[in-house]
């Protein structure tokens, strides 16, 4: 359970003319309301990797867990399988879990302040019933070789997410590019009546 207690600013923008003549032209401004608030917040199963041998981007980006189907732990579970323990202590757990806690709660600010632009002045959290609960979750595994180097796959078990690393072709990339510059010009030339002037 978090208790946050914020403070910051609302910005609205708005259009002014400003000027005369040639200088006449419309200027993007921001008018700012000072704005705060308090609100709870219950988080519960945020899932941190307790493991440094994998990639945490991709094991995060195969969230969410389905853990409403959580059952106590048997070791037949594991029959034939292969299982990586934990390496990260809890209280580095913890930290990395407040770390993601505290962007959750950022954003719930910044959609609290609300208006076209926000800015934050202080935001103040406090924890309590903390809960621990070290689950073993079932990722699929891939490793395969192209061009001497190593790219992993890593697939959710539980529901077929996939996520991982996958070469990239250099020349694809530089003849995409160049296809979408001729694309771009000959748009410019047809919106121009295909009329093209080049001036010196």
């Amino acid at each position: 359970m978090t208790f946050t207690a914020w403070s910051g600013q609302r910005g609205n923008t708005y259009t002014v003319t400003v000027g005369s003549g040639q200088n006449r032209r419309t200027e993007t401004r921001t008018h700012w309301t000072p704005v705060s608030g308090k609100f709870q917040r219950f988080f519960d199963d945020i899932p941190i990797l307790a493991n440094s041998g994998m990639n945490r981007e991709f094991i995060e980006a195969l969230e969410p867990w389905p853990f409403q189907d959580v059952v106590p732990f048997d070791q037949r579970f594991l029959a034939g399988m292969m299982a990586r323990t934990y390496d990260i202590e809890l209280d580095d757990g913890f930290a990395k879990g407040k770390s993601r806690i505290d962007g959750m709660i950022e954003d719930e600010v910044r959609s609290r302040i609300g208006g076209d632009r926000q800015s934050i002045s202080s935001i103040k959290s406090q924890m309590s019933a903390l809960t621990y609960r070290h689950l073993l979750l079932p990722v699929w595994l891939m490793a395969y070789r192209f061009h001497g180097r190593t790219y992993q796959i890593f697939i959710n078990a539980a529901t077929g997410e996939v996520q991982g690393e996958r070469p990239y072709s250099a020349w694809k990339i530089a003849f995409a590019s160049l296809l979408g510059l001729i694309l771009a010009v000959l748009i410019f030339v047809w919106m121009s009546d295909g009329k093209l002037t080049i001036s010196n």
